[in-house]
C-alpha cells in the first residue's frame, strides 16, 4: 500500500472514535455535554483538516458538503454547533415522536450518517489508489521536484568549475529532467513511442514503467504559446491514454519567455484527477 493510501486508511479508521464522542454528547447530562462537545469539535476539526489535505481534489466537494449541510438538511457542522438543541414540540403520535427523538440535530441523522458518507468517500479514494497508488505518489514527487527546476538551472548556469550550461531548447531541458528522473526512479525509459495512429508515431519523452507514468517535456517558443500548447497537450492526453504501459501523464513545460500569460490557470486546465488517467502539469520559468 502506498504512503497516500496508508494515510487515508488511518484517517478512515479514526472515524470510529469520533462516533463514540459524538454519541456521548446527547447521552450525558448538560454539564458534561459542554466538555464532550468541545472535545468533539477539536478532534473532528483535526480529522477533517487532515482528510482534506490528502483527498483527491475531485472528491473534496462531496466530502465538505457532508460537513456543511444546510438549513433544510443539517449535518455535522450544525450538530457540533448545537448538539443539544431541542426538537420542535409538535403534536405527533407517540411512536413518531419517539422515532424523531428529543433533539433537533440527532446524532444518527446529523452526525453518524454524514460521517459514514465521509468515510466511504475516503474508502473510495483508497480503492482508487489501489494498483495505481504508486502512480499517484509519483505524480506528487514529480511535481515537487519540477517546481525546483528553475533553481537547479540557475545553479548549473553559474557553475564556474565546469564552465556553463545553457537551456535553449527542449532537448536541453530533457537532459536535465532525465538526470532528475534517474535520481528518483530506478527504471527510466527515454524516447518511448505511443501506439501508431494513421501511420505515424508520437514520441513520449520518458516512461516510468514501474509506476506507469509518462513524462512529457515541452518548451514554449515562437508559435508555441499558451493556446497552441494547450491544444497540443489535449491531443497528447488522448494518445497517452492508449499507451499500454502508462496510467498517468506528467507534463513539465519550460516557459523562459513567459509566453503563457496565466500559468496557474493553465496548470489547472490541464491537470485533472480522474479514476482512470490522472494528469498533472507544471510550468517552470
Amino acid at each position: 500500500m502506498s504512503s497516500v493510501a496508508q494515510k487515508l486508511s488511518k484517517i478512515a479508521d479514526e472515524a470510529v472514535p469520533l462516533e463514540d464522542i459524538a454519541k456521548r454528547v446527547q447521552e450525558t447530562d448538560e454539564n458534561e455535554a459542554g466538555r464532550i462537545t468541545a472535545q468533539l469539535e477539536d478532534a473532528y476539526g483535526k480529522w477533517y483538516a487532515r482528510a482534506l489535505t490528502i483527498l483527491p481534489k475531485d472528491l473534496t466537494s462531496s466530502f465538505e458538503s457532508e460537513f456543511n449541510g444546510s438549513i433544510f438538511q443539517p449535518k455535522i457542522k450544525q450538530f457540533i454547533q448545537e448538539p443539544r438543541k431541542p426538537a420542535l414540540q409538535l403534536d405527533l403520535p407517540p411512536e413518531l415522536a419517539t422515532a424523531i427523538g428529543p433533539w433537533a440535530h440527532s446524532y444518527t441523522r446529523c452526525f453518524r450518517g454524514p460521517l459514514m458518507t465521509q468515510k466511504q468517500i475516503i474508502l473510495n479514494a483508497i480503492a482508487r489508489s489501489g494498483i495505481g497508488a504508486d502512480t499517484v505518489d509519483s505524480l506528487e514527487l514529480l511535481e515537487g521536484a519540477c517546481r525546483n527546476l528553475p533553481h537547479v538551472m540557475t545553479l548549473l548556469r553559474h557553475d564556474h568549475k565546469s564552465g556553463f550550461l545553457t537551456f535553449t531548447d527542449e532537448y536541453d531541458v530533457q537532459h536535465l529532467l532525465h538526470a532528475l528522473l534517474v535520481f528518483h526512479f530506478s527504471d527510466v525509459r527515454p524516447e518511448e513511442f505511443s501506439p501508431s495512429r494513421a501511420g505515424s508515431n508520437t514520441r513520449i519523452d520518458f516512461i516510468l514503467p514501474d509506476v506507469r507514468v509518462a513524462v512529457e517535456v515541452k518548451m514554449t517558443r515562437r508559435g508555441l504559446d499558451g493556446k497552441k500548447l494547450g491544444d497540443e497537450l489535449a491531443a497528447d492526453i488522448l494518445r497517452y491514454r492508449a499507451h499500454p504501459d502508462t496510467s498517468a501523464l506528467f507534463c513539465v513545460i519550460f516557459d523562459p519567455d513567459r509566453r503563457v500569460s496565466n500559468p496557474v490557470g493553465f496548470e489547472k486546465d490541464i491537470s485533472r484527477s480522474s479514476d482512470d488517467f490522472p494528469v498533472r502539469a507544471v510550468i517552470c520559468h
